[in-house]
């Protein structure tokens, strides 16, 4: 097999987290790795594991190496899984043992219409699943080869629903403690609902808006009528309704109607939402009443549809801070009890320079879906740049293959290194690799944690020729988010000039590289490089989770800074006089002893827990617990 570009052991072991990397080596050692074969520049492997049937592993790759890795195993999810690893390593170490496969395609061109049909009803036959897949492969086909009708269908049974909402809902007050969860949520409740909404789901994204409504308007009167009787205790109605009403919002945006059917429809929302706000839980009919306020044709819509300008739609941090008094309504209705904040997706930062991106107006983003859905994308471009939707505008022109309009876009409009990866990602899957370089490498001086950008970067750039970026790169990913996995690669792409590397990345270590949620990350680095004392001062700064991995390594080097430690944190438990905490003042205590022993002579130690005998003798637990030490 000829050499993947930038495959190499390296490589292999910067994608495989924690032990995966050992663990794939020894499958690759021990021959767990079968039926490697190379089909149209992928990679198929079958890995033996723990199972009766082996894995699947599927890899693409590009001219910058690894573009996706999967396997079948429930942990093929994220980073690379064993398996995918062992398969990788055969074939990088043993390439004559992968065969290469004629293309698909020129295999399929020896076959005529009804050999390829008899082949289909086989495979379907032996994998029953692949009859969807084809199912909706064949209908999205006809609909992009035929014009798009609004289907018409009869009006759908609304009962079954009905009583599907009316014993959720009433399932709380009849058995209060099996429909709620530690966290405070009714998980059943919930999980019930989002099957509900599913099926209503797909009469909207199938055009059948009339239906959709009607399903609608039957689930929002159970839930009107039933709020009386359910024990909302926790807020789980709320988070029902939240749902409810953005799939309303799409149903009424997704059906062709009449002003003064919309007008008709706002106003029935506009009722159920006041019933709801007594409970805190109107900000889903709110929502979907602006959307009927506002349909289709609001001016300021029409124009942004058209690419004409228009007044900024996102408003400032200021004006959608909750202690500010709105000041939008005119532009959006003249409803002046509509709250602006019910329209964005997170909660609006309260200070000014917030980064676009921050904001996510939800009603934009549905009428996105809807638009790419008709297939009006000139349109869903217009309206996402009159939305300041930049990253969702820059996607869909690299959709569409318009990818120097993309690059651009990312270039001049994106704010964060997350969006960034996104567009970067879509243009290396559409085959731009130079472009999603270029997008990329803007990306790293961008806002937001860089860690997973610099990490894809750092492996992209080498198959192309660009050392001097992956590098870059995987700098930027280990300051950004600091972990060992990320120091490790850095070490080794820099190679020679490692040295230099280290220097840089462990002063910014010492400055605080990641803030106190990389904490570990830093004392672990720190202890990799025998670096006690720098440890120490990250302990000493930021002690959640961090204090015991950094005293039992300390034990030795630094005992009679352990000592102190583990007594302090020993004292206040004892003196406490709580008996289900004793064990953890004895783990405590263990490391005291140890570092007593490691400081000088074992008396010391007797001395001190001859102290605590006699302070503590009472505590008959705390005492027993000791007695070994």
């Amino acid at each position: 097999m000829r050499g993947v570009p930038g495959l190499s052991k390296q490589v292999i072991r910067r994608h495989a987290a924690g032990e995966i990397f050992s663990r794939g080596e020894s499958y690759a050692r021990e021959g767990m790795v079968a039926g490697l074969t190379l089909r149209d520049g992928a990679l198929e492997a079958l890995v033996h594991g723990s199972q009766y049937e082996p894995y699947r592993v599927y890899v693409t790759f590009d001219a910058g190496g690894v573009a996706v890795a999967t396997c079948t195993c429930p942990a093929g999810g994220g980073a690379w899984c064993k398996h995918i690893v062992a398969a990788l390593l055969v074939a990088l170490q043993q390439p004559e043992s992968v065969q290469v496969a004629s293309p698909l395609a020129a295999l399929l061109e020896l076959l005529d219409r009804e050999q390829i049909q008899s082949l289909l009803l086989r495979l379907v036959a032996r994998q029953p699943d692949l009859a969807d897949v084809i199912a909706g492969e064949v209908a999205a086909t006809q609909a992009r080869a035929t014009p798009r009708a609004a289907p018409t269908r009869p009006p759908v049974d609304v009962g079954p629903i009905q009583r599907q909402m009316r014993a959720l809902l009433r399932a709380s007050y009849r058995d209060y403690d099996d429909y709620y969860d530690e966290d405070g949520l009714s998980s059943t409740i919930i999980e019930g609902m989002g099957a509900i909404l599913d099926q209503v789901r797909g009469f909207v994204e199938g055009g059948d808006s009339a239906n959709a409504l009607s399903l609608l308007d039957a689930i929002t009167e159970e839930c009107h009528a039933s709020q009386n009787d359910f024990d909302d205790s926790y807020g789980a109605l709320g988070t029902v309704l939240a749902s409810l009403g953005d799939l309303w919002a799409e149903a009424l945006l997704a059906a062709d109607l009449r002003p003064d059917e919309l007008e008709e429809w706002a106003e029935q929302l506009a009722e159920w939402a006041g019933d709801a706000a007594d409970y805190g839980s109107d900000s889903g009919m709110r929502l979907a009443m602006r959307a009927a306020q506002e349909g289709w044709h609001d001016p300021q819509i029409i124009r942004a549809l058209r690419g004409e300008p228009v007044l900024t739609f996102a408003p400032s941090a200021v004006e959608v801070d909750a202690v500010a008094e709105p000041d939008v309504e005119e532009e959006w209705s003249e409803d002046e009890d509509l709250d602006v904040e019910e329209e964005w997706d997170e909660e609006p930062p309260a200070i000014m320079g917030a980064p676009a991106t921050s904001l996510r107006p939800k009603l934009a983003l549905i009428r996105l879906c809807i638009l790419e859905r008709q297939e009006r994308l000139d349109e869903y471009l217009n309206l996402a740049a009159a939305y300041g939707l930049h990253r969702e505008r820059a996607l869909m022109l690299a959709h569409l293959g318009r990818t120097e309009e993309a690059v651009k876009a990312g270039v001049e409009t994106l704010a964060s290194a997350a969006d960034s990866l996104a567009l970067a990602t879509a243009l290396r899957e559409g085959g731009h690799l130079d472009a999603a370089l270029q997008v990329a490498e803007h990306g790293l001086a961008l806002d937001g944690l860089r860690g997973a950008l610099g990490d894809w970067l750092a492996s992209l750039a080498p198959g192309l020729g660009r050392e001097d970026l992956a590098l870059r790169a995987a700098e930027v990913a280990c300051t950004s988010e600091p972990n060992m996995a990320r120091y490790l690669a850095a070490r080794d792409i820099a190679g020679a000039g490692w040295p230099d590397l280290r220097a840089r990345l462990l002063g910014h270590l010492r400055a605080g590289a990641g803030g106190w949620m990389s904490s570990r990350a830093q004392a672990e680095i720190f202890l990799h490089e025998s670096l006690i004392d720098d440890a120490i001062k990250v302990a000493e700064r930021d002690s959640y989770g961090v204090l015991e991995l950094v005293m039992d390594a300390a034990i030795t080097a630094r005992p009679q800074w352990v000592i102190k430690k583990a007594i302090a944190q020993a004292a206040p438990i004892m003196s406490g006089g709580k008996a289900q905490h004793y064990d953890r003042a004895v783990s405590w205590l263990r490391r005291a002893r140890d570092a007593y022993r490691a400081a000088g002579p074992a008396d010391d130690w007797e001395r001190y827990l001859a102290g605590v005998r006699a302070t503590h003798g009472r505590k008959y637990k705390l005492m027993g617990l000791i007695k070994g030490l």
